[in-house]
């Protein structure tokens, strides 16, 4: 029997990895129900090779897993000696793992033995490393900002972050970086940060500073992803759900995607495609069509997640096919309505027409307002006409008198 298909692995904090087969629409559990265990929470997950054939996660309690698709089994765990903390990093190069702990250790190494590794500073929140240049990784964290680092040659940075200028109250502003991803064919690289800031950085340059800084919402982005099929843009989450795709050379948001519930965790775009990934916790995966923003589909997993992979396998025919048959669904419902709204405008026009003309009490009221007006105005009328009449009898009296005593003088 065939090995299934999956498109996407995600990593949940139950500890169980699931998987999904988009094409066939559904999911399973790569390990039993039975054994979930917080303890075992799935942190950080990476293709195991090139092939993509082979899975790695590392867990909580410092165990590093492996899942092969072919044989559909998992691999015994490797337990990790060194540093603090949860894995906030997990990659590898050639047969090596990378991986980085909370107390800020990165540690290149094997089951044999130990190749390299140095301190990248306390509360290290990611490691990620550059998909072009596998011996290239970024990390950052609170209050330690970016460095950009070269295994093979590890005893100081090839290029470290300088913050940015205080603020317009001469205050200094606060490190804490979330997230990091490399623009590909390029030596740029993307952050995200706890304060909202999406920071764009080039080490080519003499300027440690970021070359672009802009804000999105207000509430930290958790996760960041580089869309591949878009120039200069990139995916960003925050704590609300609130998910954005950004230009990161205007510094403009480009389009905001809704229907999220709570904390975006991870984003991943596709490297050929137009097709990004999400998951959080609110437990759904989403897979969203950057060029058209449409929602392809949507899974609910059960268990609150935190880190997903997305896998190069992907039909591009069904993809397609999933789009236009949406975009045929709007166009009928559309037409449809404007055929449902042209019958009841005919319908309502006969209803108008057939209806008689009948007076109402307000009708009849204003009448009965309308005929005690004009007799208010002749009564008006009356009396001015008294008043003057009464003015000439006074004039003609007092000129009278005027003359009387003229004539006595």
């Amino acid at each position: 029997m065939a090995a299934p298909t999956f498109n996407v692995f995600v990593g949940s904090e139950t500890g169980l990895l699931k998987a999904i087969d988009v094409n066939k629409s559904n999911w399973s559990n790569l390990n039993s129900v039975q054994s979930a265990d917080r303890n075992k929470e799935i942190c950080v997950i990476c293709w195991d090779n090139q092939e993509q054939n082979r899975v790695s996660y590392g867990l909580r309690n410092r165990e590093i897993g492996t899942y092969d698709t072919e044989t559909q089994s998992h691999c015994k765990p490797i337990k990790f000696d060194g540093g603090k903390g949860t894995f906030k990093g997990l990659a590898k190069i050639d047969d090596n793992y990378i991986t980085a702990v909370e107390s800020g250790l990165v540690k290149v190494w094997n089951e044999e033995s130990v190749i390299s590794e140095f301190e990248a500073g306390e509360k290290l929140c990611f490691m990620t490393q550059n998909p072009d240049i596998k011996n290239i990784v970024a990390t950052g964290g609170d209050e330690n900002d970016l460095k950009i680092w070269d295994i093979e040659k590890s005893d100081q940075p090839i290029f470290m972050a300088k913050n940015v200028r205080n603020d317009w109250l001469n205050l200094r502003v606060p490190i804490k970086v979330l997230g990091a991803v490399f623009v590909p064919n390029s030596e740029e690289i993307v952050t995200c940060t706890g304060y909202h800031q999406v920071r764009l950085y080039d080490p080519r340059t003499s300027q440690r500073r970021p070359v672009v800084d802009m804000s999105f919402d207000e509430y930290p982005l958790m996760s960041i992803g580089m869309c591949y099929t878009q120039s200069n843009q990139v995916v960003v989450g925050n704590t609300q759900g609130k998910t954005a795709l950004i230009d990161f050379r205007t510094g403009k948001t480009v389009h905001c995607f809704k229907g999220f519930a709570g904390s975006v965790r991870s984003i991943q775009c596709h490297p050929s495609l137009p097709i990004m990934a999400t998951c959080g916790l609110d437990r759904f995966l989403r897979i969203h069509h950057i060029e058209s923003r449409e929602l392809l589909h949507k899974f609910y997993l059960k268990s609150r997640l935190n880190c997903l992979l997305l896998s190069k396998n992907w039909k591009l025919e069904s993809l397609d096919e999933g789009i236009d048959m949406h975009e045929d669904d709007e166009e009928n419902k559309f037409a449809d309505h404007e055929e449902k709204s042209e019958d009841n405008e005919e319908v309502e026009e006969d209803v108008w027409d057939q209806l008689e003309v009948m007076s109402t009490s307000k009708n009849k009221t204003k009448k009965q307002i309308s005929d005690g007006s004009d007799d208010h105005n002749k009564r008006d009328l009356r009396k001015t006409k008294r008043n003057a009449e009464k003015r000439t009898t006074r004039e003609n009296t007092d000129s009278k008198t005027e003359i009387v005593k003229k004539k006595k003088k």
